[in-house]
């Protein structure tokens, strides 16, 4: 399920703005509204990209089951981007 962008009304003022991604990349209209959301300032903007662990080997965290380097380098070029 997506949400649309919450936008605060123009005279409220903005923080830090947090922009997440389970991996994809980020649609025009997500961004169009972080900067709307600034209110045409220069907003503070924390970016988070979410590398998913594949699961458990006996309950524990395996190391064998953390994204490949191929899979961290997608998660920083969404960021990048």
């Amino acid at each position: 399920m997506t949400a649309g962008p919450v936008v605060p009304p123009s005279s409220t003022p903005v923080g830090p703005i947090l922009v997440a991604s389970a991996g994809d990349p980020f649609p025009q209209a997500v961004l169009d509204a972080v900067v709307d959301a600034a209110g045409g300032e220069r907003p503070e903007v924390v970016v988070l990209s979410v590398a998913r662990i594949w699961g458990t080997a006996l309950g524990l965290p395996h190391p064998g089951l953390y994204p490949s380097l191929r899979e961290m380098d997608e998660q920083w070029s969404v960021v990048d981007a």
